[in-house]
């Protein structure tokens, strides 16, 4: 960590570089998207089709309880044995690159990819009542001026752990630092 002053016999460690770390926020950021889906809308998961961009470590979580809740999903990946994986599990497999394809009747979309890929052009062909939750970092994966000029609900949410499930998240802060410091 730039800038830190570093003391004699103390080591600074960026927790959130680790994997352990992000590997165990990703189930919490599931089910905290979920959970904002379900608040965001006035219809069930079960026989919605959701989409998920992206299938990193949020991304396989979110297909998994998306499942669960008997949405209709579809998830997009860049490597070919990520979609081998998810066609895999019975979900439609979707290149990310044929982003509209995946996402053209989706009453949920869920960005986990870093990157604008949602411009308006593809924006303009959504539902109208889509629910777009962005999870991804900045730059995020929605243009968010077009989506408000085209009134959609799409919105970009970060740390969720910590903002819906702080105890948890609190119990996941402890584990790593305790795992770094064995």
């Amino acid at each position: 960590l730039e800038g830190v002053p570093q003391k004699q016999g103390v080591s600074v460690v960026n927790l959130l570089a680790s994997e352990r770390f992000a590997q165990a926020n990703a189930w919490p950021t599931a089910e905290g998207a979920i959970r904002i889906a379900l608040e965001r809308t006035e219809r069930t998961l079960k026989g919605s089709r959701c989409t998920v961009l992206g299938y990193g470590r949020i991304g396989k979580d979110l297909v998994k309880l998306l499942r669960s809740f008997g949405a209709d999903v579809v998830a997009t990946a860049r490597r070919k044995e990520q979609l081998e994986d998810i066609s895999a599990l019975g979900v439609l497999a979707v290149r990310t690159e044929d982003i509209l394809e995946a996402c053209i009747d989706s009453n949920f979309i869920f960005n986990t990819i870093p990157h604008v890929l949602l411009d308006e052009e593809k924006l303009r062909k959504l539902r109208r009542d889509v629910v777009i939750i962005d999870l991804a970092s900045s730059p995020f994966g929605v243009d968010f001026n077009a989506a408000t000029r085209l009134k959609l609900d799409a919105q970009a949410y970060q740390s969720l752990p910590g903002r819906m499930f702080p105890r948890t998240a609190a119990d996941i802060i402890y584990g790593c630092i305790k795992e770094l410091l064995a």
